[in-house]
């Protein structure tokens, strides 16, 4: 075969469907035929692209290159970062990386409301509270923290509400069975503290309160209790707060 006409069969191999295979074509010295491709065997029976191929030959021919571009590609790949989390301002929860050269830097004057109904745990506490301690200490590391005017409040309701208990009504509202396991004391209580002692404004919805059966006597001390969350999403977002919901 001359070799217009092995470009030919590589550039109609292009249309074939597996475009992924020309470059491996392109990079080879294969010789082409119409009834074979000579790698040491003859391969007959089944077309593919003018390319006479068994359906056997052409997968294991195909896992082959596979296995070998995925192997180049790892062994070409750079290396990971080094992780190295920090927690500038809230220790023990919402570690952060820093990345001083990434766009999209925090900026000082920076206003956010998370509103939180989920109640999956992270680190043993709710979610969206190891998320408000991230970007405290993320805005914090970045020198826009609440010392340059930043601002946070939030919002629990929905399956959250319960984070806002105090330790004796959140044992109280246990299950028996989590009781037994001396579920006697609220896990998120301390962060709520320590985030309200960095500015935090932290409401429960008096509505979401009375749906779950809570007394609003119950509610702990770091936590104040709103109308209802609507009117705090209505109100801080009136205000120029950023909404972060975490459903």
């Amino acid at each position: 075969m001359t070799n217009d006409a092995s470009t030919d069969r590589r550039d109609a191999l292009e249309n074939t469907g597996y475009p992924e295979l020309c470059p491996v074509y392109r990079s080879c010295d294969w010789t082409l035929s119409d009834y074979s491709i000579e790698l040491g065997i003859e391969v007959t029976s089944s077309y593919l692209g003018g390319l006479k191929m068994t359906r056997s030959t052409t997968l294991i021919f195909a896992y082959a290159l596979f296995v070998t571009t995925a192997s180049a590609q790892v062994q070409n790949a750079a290396p990971t970062d080094s992780t190295n989390f920090q927690f500038p301002l809230i220790k023990g929860h919402g570690g952060i990386i820093a990345v001083p050269d990434a766009s999209q830097q925090p900026k000082m004057d920076s206003k956010v409301l998370l509103d939180i109904t989920s109640d999956e745990k992270s680190g043993g506490i709710i979610k969206g509270l190891d998320r408000a301690a991230l970007i405290l200490n993320q805005y914090t590391q970045a020198g826009a923290g609440t010392d340059n005017g930043f601002k946070m409040a939030l919002v629990l309701h929905g399956p959250a509400t319960k984070a806002a208990l105090s330790h004796e009504a959140y044992k109280k509202h246990s299950k028996p069975y989590a009781r037994s396991l001396g579920t006697d004391k609220n896990p998120n209580l301390k962060l709520l503290q320590e985030l309200k002692n960095h500015g935090v404004e932290i409401f429960v919805c008096a509505q979401a309160l009375a749906h779950h059966g809570y007394a609003r006597g119950e509610v702990a001390e770091p936590v104040r209790i709103a109308v209802s969350a609507a009117t705090v999403n209505i109100n801080k977002q009136m205000e120029g707060y950023a909404y972060i919901p975490f459903y």
